[in-house]
């Protein structure tokens, strides 16, 4: 079986990030010295990765082939499927006239500033375009709306590069993070809790750079005058950003998940604002299965591997200081006192199982 190893060139782990960096290089070079067209310069980076694959970290032949093959594949799906919805939605905003209220918008919060206007494109808006769609389609977007707005070509450029920074680790639906995941599930079969993990780390490091992206980006603009007119907003745009994408990714889904569905009992209440915006820890025997879940349903039932899976990552995310459950498990608030599970019953379950004293929740209401 086949094992990658960290420093197979010259056992030396800078030779062999060098000699792994060769297939990325000569993309560039085939892109931009050779001028070739986008896809033959992918072939030919393709090429060399086999070579590097094959010669520099001694992969079976079979095994490359195959790995090049699942790369299309994945790239194919969800990858350029994701691109190309993106792209189908943002020309039905231009077909129908959207996004020319779109652009008024931008013109009217940002009060005629071109500055204020671009950031907002660029950070703001980039950033949803990221979040939904990701690989490079926020960038080709806002740029041509940056261009629209008479910025220069390459300042445009070089704006919506650095804008894209803050949301990328998230992008098209958190997929980074939920392949990485992945990959670390076909070793240790801990998936789901691993990208929850990953999710809420990430949580703590982007935000710090997310503050300072909107300043900066005022500063590409207009130098040393875009810095001082536009410090206060740069920055209360930084810092909104910051803080929503920590709470998210720490304390709610880094993937929005479906709660429409869960209808539970009829004796939900309806819970405040406060309770509403802040999220709790409660012992896991205040909390009740919801019989409309499949987790309750005789024929589906527990997951008895997810269960152990969530159990066993409990003590290292305890170890780590790390709130257990990076994602709080969702409930709608009940009477008797207590709290119905709406999206965590395998999380409340491995909470029981290993007696743990306080889970996180966060408290739903009902939908009217």
């Amino acid at each position: 079986m086949f094992q990658a190893m960290l420093d197979p060139v010259g056992g030396s782990l800078g030779l062999s990030a060098l000699v792994a960096c060769i297939p990325l290089v000569t993309f560039f070079i085939m892109l931009l010295g050779v001028k070739a067209k986008a896809h033959i310069s992918a072939v030919v980076a393709l090429c060399a990765a086999l070579v590097v694959a094959i010669v520099g970290f001694q992969m079976p032949g079979l095994l490359a082939l195959l790995s090049a093959t699942q790369g299309a594949a994945f790239g194919a799906f969800p990858i350029v499927y994701i691109i190309l919805m993106a792209v189908w939605f943002y020309e039905v905003t231009v077909v129908s006239g959207r996004s020319e209220d779109l652009r008024k918008f931008f013109d009217q919060v940002g009060g005629g500033d071109i500055r204020i206007q671009a950031m907002m494109i660029a950070f703001c808006f980039g950033g949803l375009l990221e979040a939904l769609a990701g690989f490079g389609a926020p960038i080709a977007v806002t740029a041509t709306m940056i261009l629209a707005l008479g910025v220069k070509p390459k300042k445009a450029a070089l704006t919506v590069l650095l804008a894209n920074t803050a949301p990328v680790a998230y992008g098209a639906v958190a997929t980074p993070i939920t392949t990485a995941g992945n990959m670390v599930a076909s070793i240790t079969g801990s998936g789901a809790a691993t990208a929850q993990h990953v999710a809420a780390i990430v949580g703590y490091q982007a935000p710090l750079f997310a503050v300072f992206v909107p300043f900066l980006i005022v500063v590409i603009l207009d130098g040393k005058q875009g810095a001082k007119d536009c410090v206060i907003p740069a920055f209360v745009v930084g810092i909104c950003f910051a803080v929503t994408q920590w709470a998210c990714s720490n304390f709610f889904a880094y993937v929005q998940e479906d709660l429409q569905a869960c209808e539970g009992k009829r004796n939900v209440v309806r819970a405040s604002a406060f309770e509403r915006l802040t999220v709790r820890r409660v012992s896991p025997d205040e909390m009740h299965v919801n019989p409309d879940d499949e987790f309750a349903k005789p024929e589906v039932g527990p997951n008895d591997r997810i269960i152990n899976e969530y159990a066993h990552e409990i003590p290292r995310f305890m170890q780590d200081m790390i709130p257990v459950f990076p994602e709080p498990i969702m409930v709608y608030k009940i009477k008797p006192e207590g709290y119905l599970i709406l999206n965590g019953h395998h999380r409340w379950a491995a909470a029981v199982k290993t007696g743990l004293g306080k889970v996180r929740v966060a408290i739903l209401n009902p939908p009217k």
